[in-house]
């Protein structure tokens, strides 16, 4: 079940008969074994993946705590619900519990390390990485996870680049190391690099790990390639190669929505895109459509990264005051924009000689 459920959440299938599957293989073994912890465990996740309700999750996590309250694996999952649903003391305090029963688990130490640097506490998220290392020198995304942390702090983009070297040739599962190596060179302005980078990458989606910034990236989506070859295309000033790849983008983005209407990510993916294409009112209508599908409210993590696309597509069309005000309200959230990312990330540059920016970003130093 749960395997059906992540595969339905991080996009790899997108279809009801996922989610289906996922729902009889929870209800199957809570009716089998009704006080079996791992039942409602899955079930947990079938509504927090899902559905997003983490209400009825939080239910079902109740009962597994009960029946197994010594496992990490339950008290990450308390964790995770309640990093939605906004309760971040709460979250912290499962994780680290999760920590003591499990100090070697690498799943409890990256969750960790996400919950502090959305609180912009960059000390303890460091620490967090810091103890997977050792356990597993291996673990690449843990060594690019601790570069990122100066990127959201300051916006330097050179321990990152520089931890991007140290990547073996090869790895690159879902084309998530493309995505950070993309994205760093997007913000240095470096569009040679960009594209060796792109040519590189046999995949024609792209991961997002949530590594590389807010404005340009959804993290746990699957970005056409095509987008970023636009953004490669635009940089160079070769706009007729940048709005044939933009269009491309469009109609896969298109495709996944006619499948998945309800999903934010997809529709704000497609507000993007629509920017970037000069279609102003369909950008921000598809905007407002994906902030509308996943509020703040509804989803403490994802609900600001959404909100930000509101920012970012109503700078890229000139809709600066939109923009303003969107981001008095977001700098300084947990997950929200950071000073780092405002003078890092590019989808800003039509702020930078706007006063109300600039003291923004003031404010979030």
């Amino acid at each position: 079940s749960r395997l059906h459920s992540e595969l339905f959440w991080f996009g790899y299938d997108k279809t009801q008969a996922r989610l289906q599957q996922a729902k009889t293989a929870a209800e199957t073994a809570l009716r089998l074994q009704p006080d079996l912890g791992e039942a409602h465990l899955a079930n947990a996740f079938y509504y927090y993946y899902g559905f997003r309700r983490y209400d009825l999750a939080r239910t079902h996590v109740a009962a597994a705590v009960r029946a197994i309250p010594n496992s990490a694996d339950v008290l990450v999952a308390a964790g995770a619900i309640a990093r939605r649903e906004g309760q971040w003391n709460e979250a912290v305090s499962n994780f680290e519990r999760a920590r003591e029963r499990d100090p070697r688990s690498l799943s409890v130490l990256w969750n960790l390390f996400e919950t502090y640097l959305a609180l912009h506490q960059y000390d303890d998220a460091e620490a967090a990485i810091a103890e997977a290392l050792p356990i597993l020198p291996s673990a690449h995304f843990f060594m690019l996870a601790r570069r990122s942390i100066e990127l959201y702090r300051t916006g330097e983009t050179a321990p990152l680049r520089s931890a991007l070297r140290q990547v073996p040739s090869g790895f690159d599962p879902g084309g998530a190391v493309t995505t950070i190596a993309l994205r760093v060179s997007l913000m240095d302005r470096d569009f040679d690099e960009a594209e060796r980078v792109l040519t590189g990458c046999a995949d024609e989606k792209l991961e997002d790990n949530g590594l590389s910034g807010i404005a340009g990236a959804l993290d746990g989506y699957t970005v056409p390639k095509t987008w970023y070859a636009g953004l490669i295309a635009r940089g160079r000033s070769d706009e007729t190669a940048a709005r044939a790849e933009f269009e491309e983008a469009k109609q896969m983005v298109e495709s996944r929505l006619n499948d998945s209407p309800e999903d934010a990510k997809t529709t704000a993916m497609l507000a993007r895109i629509h920017a970037a294409l000069g279609n102003n009112e369909d950008a921000l209508r598809q905007a407002r459509r994906a902030e509308e599908l996943l509020p703040i409210a509804k989803d403490s993590f994802d609900g600001p990264i959404i909100a930000t696309t509101v920012a970012a597509v109503s700078a890229q069309i000139g809709e600066n005051d939109l923009a303003i005000e969107q981001l008095q309200r977001l700098v300084g959230i947990p997950n929200g924009p950071t000073p780092g990312l405002l003078q890092a990330e590019p989808e800003w540059d039509p702020l930078r000689d706007d006063s109300r920016f600039k003291a923004l970003m003031e404010r979030a130093s």
